[in-house]
């Protein structure tokens, strides 16, 4: 008896009494009867189970044929119906499926799971008009006798995913349904799956992930766990990479890991690749919609229209008002950069149903990022009506408000939304430089541009990822371009580590550029590699540059090949890098066939000529261009300090002995020019107490290889030591140096302004304050600076400006800041305002001396006085 029944059957026989199991009863009929009817039982689980493997893990033609044979039993029904229709469901045999587990109701009359199923396979099977009268029968099952549903975790999950797609409130069906499921069995797979199902469509990834580990670790090979598992690890492509891999380790078949995969690579621009992994999918089944709609981005991002829209109707053949492909298409083709062709799928896929939530969703963020202001937070309130515990409608309406507060600025071409203080602080800044840079870039590009451009700038992290990516976490990104919107995060979010916001937007602007001139046809790389080029062309020390690092990265063959660039952004890892050998790219392009060539492309890209081909007919063949790329690349790398040794470290040795400062220095000698050997020393040098020899290495490997940004480069250590050694004027010459080549030195900056201030070089304090402005703008110590500069040098018009930004920064000096603003007006015979800040002056300080000469001075002037500026002020 033992060797027949399995062990995943035995926990079936522990309530029946041991006598009748072991049948010790012989001359018992009864007995013999009740072991009978427990083999029996145990023997069909055992089918039954084997059944769910062979669906588990793809073979789904053996699992159909084992599923029918069971189907001829009177046990299991519902199981045996629910594999053989899943199996045909999953190879496209949709009627096949439809007429399983409909008919098998015959047989189970009070299954609810079997006419889920039949709701859910009847659209495919043209059998859309049996979905109400399901449905009915659904709702009139469970409204006689919940009882009977409510005790079986599989009946209760079925509950739950019949409540969700009649509208139901989740959170009710999580607490109420799945929370009950989970605890009447808690080995049971189906609650964990739905549970975490529900948390993916919710997008609450951090549930989600939570839900299939634990999944794992009850089930460690089964394929539905880490497919879920991957899918709520978006954020991190290469694990999600490794689930991926998993669960087609388990199950080679298994289509949603399939198209996900073939979603990675129309990612990475690996059309080939996707396609090939499409064709793994349609041998299962021919005609999956997902696959169908996939292809159909593949060929519309092609330029191929005619066989997208070919694949579309494919996709459709099964079930014309299929909401999900246009859903589908659409998403994708926004992911790329074509907002207006996303959002016309988007209005497609709700033609079919007008309640489809996903496409809901997406059309609000696709609106939003054309700027469709109107329409888009319309869409966002309609999507978050329908399903408030989505986080990422919640999150939409919650920033729709935020937005309400902010100053909105509208200028010829522009309309710029920023929070209300650093509007007024900064806000004219940010004009100028979008006006500079549209100027420059337009022609450059034979663009003209006559849309506003909205750009919203936001203070808080979390708020410019939700505007950007529907969620919070934005990563490392600090602007995002969409073609006429620019998103981007304000000085006041980088406060550990400020970089230089004009730059940020000349990038930015440069993608407006470029998406316009291609009507939003251009790859990620070729985008990204133009604005980082640009932000060069405007400023050397802007954008990225060659450094120690990505001089390794090159000369160690960590180039990606051109035609796979956009691979190269899909991960976190050496993502800088990835934007700096994009604008290489760009640069090799433009230094060797010329800036024409580089506008010819973007105009064919324009015109949907793919990226390989529009490249190939200004340049040359893909492969002789990457070949002489990778050339021109490594002779630049090489070059790049070509006098420096940069052989491995091995410094351990040195610490050991009595000499310690001795063997330092002995080896700083001996190696002269190893710049990364003579950083190390100095830092080691330092933690002996020892500075002014660590001065000295340091000089040393400044002198050796002034080219490095950063406050770890020779140049920043270096001023830090010559500061606290006092010598001001080799501080000032090497913080002069390093602040030539950084655009993010504010602390070089801060301490330039402080000595030149002392030395009254006030042009120079003007043009470090303006950079120091670039990086930190919401700090009084620019303003200060550049009100100072233009008091000293008689320039009221340049000292007004700087004098306001001041007040707004809520100084505790502000009566001085005030009467000084008031001097300036004065000199631009505007008495009436400059009354207005004298008072203001003295309203902060009654016995502030030369406020009250100034106001006397104002009023004997025969100025107008108006009744209101009596001697408290205002």
């Amino acid at each position: 008896m033992q060797r027949i029944v399995p062990a995943h059957a035995t926990t079936e026989l522990r309530g029946w009494p041991a006598a009748l199991c072991t049948s010790r009863r012989r001359n018992s009929l009864l007995a013999g009867m009740f072991c009978f009817l427990l083999f029996a039982r145990a023997i069909q689980a055992a089918d039954v189970e084997e059944c769910r493997k062979l669906w588990l893990h793809g073979d789904y033609d053996q699992c159909i044929k084992q599923a029918a044979e069971g189907l001829k039993g009177k046990a299991d029904i519902e199981t045996f119906a629910e594999l053989k229709g899943q199996s045909e469901f999953i190879k496209g045999k949709y009627l096949d499926a439809f007429v399983t587990v409909r008919g098998a109701v015959g047989k189970s009359p009070q299954s609810i799971r079997l006419r889920w199923l039949a709701i859910q396979y009847a659209p495919f099977s043209g059998k859309k008009h049996d979905v109400k009268p399901l449905s009915d029968e659904v709702d009139i099952l469970v409204k006689n006798a919940a009882w009977r549903y409510s005790q079986d975790p599989e009946n209760l999950v079925t509950l739950a995913e019949f409540v969700l797609s009649q509208g139901g409130d989740a959170k009710q069906v999580q607490t109420v349904l799945l929370k009950r499921a989970r605890q009447l069995s808690p080995d049971s797979r189906f609650p964990l799956l739905a549970i975490g199902n529900l948390a993916l469509d919710k997008r609450d990834f951090a549930l989600a992930a939570e839900t299939f580990r634990d999944g794992l670790k009850k089930f460690p090979k089964d394929p539905e766990f880490t497919f879920g598992l991957a899918e709520a690890l978006e954020s991190d492509p290469r694990e999600m990479r490794g689930y991926l891999e998993l669960t087609l380790h388990h199950n080679r078949r298994h289509i949603g890991a399939l198209l996900l995969q073939a979603e990675q690579f129309i990612d990475g621009e690996q059309y080939d690749e996707a396609i090939a992994k499409l064709k793994e999918v349609r041998d299962v089944n021919k005609q999956q919609p997902v696959a169908l709609s996939s292809l159909s981005i593949i060929s519309a991002i092609q330029g191929d229209q005619k066989k997208a829209d070919e694949y579309r109707q494919q996709a459709l053949s099964t079930w014309k008002e299929n909401p999900e492909v246009d859903y589908t298409i659409g998403r994708k083709l926004s992911q790329k950069y074509r907002f207006d062709d996303g959002a016309a799928a988007q209005r497609r896929s709700l033609a079919f149903n007008s309640e489809y939530l996903p496409a809901k969703k997406q059309l609000a963020l696709d609106l939003l990022r054309l700027g469709k202001d109107d329409e888009g937070w319309k869409r966002a309130q309609e999507a978050y009506a329908q399903d408030q515990y989505d986080i990422a409608s919640y999150n939409l309406v919650t920033l729709q408000d935020e937005l309400e507060k902010f100053t909105v600025i509208e200028q010829p071409g522009w309309r710029i939304r920023m929070e209300k203080q650093e509007a007024a602080i900064y806000g004219d800044r940010v004009v100028a430089l979008l006006n500079e840079a549209r100027e420059k870039l337009c022609p450059r590009y034979e663009l003209e541009l006559t849309d506003t451009i909205s750009v919203e700038i936001f203070p808080k992290p979390a708020d410019f990822a939700v505007r950007t990516f529907g969620m919070p976490g934005a990563g490392a990104y600090l602007g995002v371009c969409f073609g006429d919107v620019i998103t981007a995060r304000s000085p006041a979010s980088q406060t550990a580590s400020p970089v230089n916001w004009e730059s940020v937007l000349w990038h930015e602007f440069a993608h407006v550029v470029t998406l316009n001139k291609t009507h939003n046809r251009m790859p990620r790389w070729l985008s990204e590699g133009i604005s980082v080029y640009e932000e060069r062309q405007r400023d050397p020390r802007w954008g990225e540059r060659m450094s120690p690092a990505y001089r390794e990265l090159i000369l160690a063959d960590r180039l990606v090949p051109i035609n796979r660039m956009s691979e190269a952004f899909l991960s976190s890892r050496n993502l800088m890098f990835a934007y700096y050998q994009s604008s290489l790219v760009v640069e090799f392009i433009e230094q060797t066939y010329g800036h024409a060539a580089l506008v010819a492309i973007l105009h064919d890209l324009g015109a949907g000529i793919p990226i390989n081909d529009a490249i190939e007919r200004h340049t040359m063949s893909m492969g002789e261009l990457n070949e002489n790329f990778v050339k021109a690349a490594k002779m630049q790398a090489t070059f790049y300090g070509w006098y420096v040794d940069w052989s491995p470290l091995k410094l351990d040795m040195l610490l050991q002995g009595k000499d310690k400062v001795g063997n330092l220095l002995a080896w700083a000698k001996q190696h002269p020019r190893h710049y990364q050997g003579l950083k190390t020393i100095a830092q080691m040098l330092k933690r002996l107490d020892r500075h002014a020899e660590a001065a000295v290495v340091l000089q040393q490997a400044a002198e050796l290889f002034p080219f490095e940004a950063g406050d770890d480069s020779a140049l920043a250590q270096l001023a830090q030591l010559q500061h606290e050694q006092r010598l001001t004027d080799d501080e000032y010459l090497t913080l002069t140096r390093w602040a030539s080549i950084d655009d993010d030195a504010s602390s070089a900056l801060l301490r330039l302004i402080e000595i030149d201030t002392q030395r009254g070089n006030w042009p120079l304090v003007q043009q470090h304050a303006r950079r120091l402005r670039e990086v930190k703008p919401l700090i009084p110590q620019p303003y200060n600076a550049m009100a100072q500069s233009a008091e000293h040098q008689k320039n009221p018009k340049q000292a007004e400006p700087a004098l306001r930004a001041l007040l707004r920064l809520a100084p505790s000096d502000g009566a001085d800041i005030h009467h000084r603003l008031a001097v300036q007006l004065r000199e631009l015979k505007r008495s009436d305002e400059a009354r207005r800040q004298v008072l203001q002056a003295l309203e902060r300080a009654p016995r502030y001396r030369e406020a009250l000469s100034l106001l006397l001075t104002l009023d004997s002037s025969g100025a107008e006085k108006r009744p209101s500026e009596s001697g408290t002020g205002f």
